[in-house]
């Protein structure tokens, strides 16, 4: 009887869903469950805002590109162009400075390494507050407008996902955070955004993500990214 009872006991508790696995399979099951369309509709949102915000980041950064030939094409000398270029470059990169010392110091960096870390599990608190994706933006758009020899993959993949964060604080998409397995793939959907905005190859993109942001790999993160 004592066996019996501990069977039934074990039987019991191994059929019982946790309340986060609950809202797992009811967010994983059905494309036509109202949480599964949203949360593809959360995807595709995140894909054009990312897709558009690296194409302004670009445009941006061409305009400061091209003002800055019209700046030191000001005077025929060749020490007063150098001098014209050199002031014209530095007082976007101290702004860049700036803002990053004082107003987001996380904005600092590459922001790759710190994002493989928060998918493995590590906790960086405000990392991808809308702060520091402002400062981040500036500071490529800046940075990149001024000729600084940056890489642009890093830093596009931080901004999508601090995107992809801002987007899942709204109402409709909060469930997306309650499962963390959830929220992990969704962020590296945003890898995929950045990477491939940058390279202007969406399956690269994807490609890349999986392979730098993960620290581990489910089939389903390969739908969620191609959405």
């Amino acid at each position: 009887q004592h066996s019996q009872h501990s069977q039934q006991r074990y039987s019991t508790e191994s059929s019982a869903y946790h309340p986060n696995q609950i809202h797992k399979d009811s967010v994983l099951s059905g494309l036509l469950e109202p949480s599964r369309a949203l949360m593809i509709l959360f995807l595709v949102i995140l894909g054009c805002f990312g897709g558009c915000l690296m194409v302004a980041i670009d445009f941006f950064a061409t305009k400061i590109a091209t003002y800055q030939q019209s700046f030191y094409s000001l005077t025929d000398n060749i020490f007063g162009q150098t001098i014209l270029y050199f002031i014209y470059q530095q007082f976007f990169v101290m702004i860049t400075i700036y803002l990053t010392k004082n107003v987001s110091p996380l904005a600092a960096g590459s922001g790759l390494p710190e994002m493989k870390s928060m998918l493995s599990g590590v906790n960086i608190p405000n990392y991808l507050s809308p702060k520091t994706l402002i400062v981040k933006i500036v500071g490529l758009t800046f940075a990149s407008g001024a000729g600084m020899f940056i890489g642009r993959e890093g830093p596009a993949i931080h901004i999508a996902c601090a995107l992809a964060e801002i987007l899942m604080s709204l109402k409709p998409f909060r469930f997306i955070g309650v499962t963390q397995t959830l929220k992990f793939q969704i962020l590296s959907a945003a890898s995929a955004v950045g990477a491939g905005s940058t390279f202007g190859a969406p399956i690269r993109g994807i490609l890349l993500s999986l392979e730098i942001s993960s620290a581990f790999l489910l089939k389903s993160t390969y739908f969620k990214c191609f959405w």
